[in-house]
């Protein structure tokens, strides 16, 4: 039998999204992969979650994490979700391989196909700086579908090169 992957999915992500219900070696409880309050991250694999991370966030969500509230709604006791993701990323300094994966596509970004004033050249400009100074790798999957997929296979391959590091020496 092969051996079962264990895939973390952090306890604020919705319950009903990515459950990867089409893969047979994914261990789940009931009909949820293992839920944990994870330190970085939204996914990652077991017992690699403080070397490993994806963090997931549709275009809004990510223009949102780049954003900064204006002062008058920080007063009122709004989060600053820029400062946030900042310090989500500060605290996965020591982790080996970090991932942002977008439910989105470039294009749609590039051509400012959302809702949000925030200009497509500041959205990449930081998405770009950001990714080289917290040395994370980004990518696109259309829907959520494609998204499991990509957790999926970024798991399993760690795990894989991880196995094959330690056999290795």
């Amino acid at each position: 039998m092969e051996k079962r992957i264990i895939i973390l999915k952090d306890s604020r992500e919705p319950r009903d999204k990515y459950n990867f219900y089409h893969y047979e070696d994914v261990f789940k409880i009931g009909d949820h992969p293992l839920i944990d309050n994870l330190e970085v991250g939204d996914y990652s694999v077991v017992p690699y979650e403080k070397e490993f991370c994806i963090e997931r966030k549709t275009l809004s969500d990510l223009i949102g994490s780049f954003s900064t509230a204006k002062k008058e709604r920080q007063e009122e006791g709004y989060p600053d979700h820029r400062e946030n993701f900042k310090q989500m990323w500060e605290r996965s300094t020591g982790y080996l391989q970090k991932f942002l994966m977008i439910e989105g596509s470039f294009a749609d970004m590039i051509d400012q196909n959302y809702r949000s004033e925030y200009h497509p050249h500041s959205l990449l400009g930081s998405l770009m700086s950001w990714s080289i100074k917290y040395k994370f790798n980004w990518f696109f999957v259309q829907n959520e579908m494609e998204g499991q997929k990509a957790i999926y296979f970024l798991c399993k391959d760690f795990l894989r090169l991880k196995e094959k590091e330690k056999k290795n020496g």
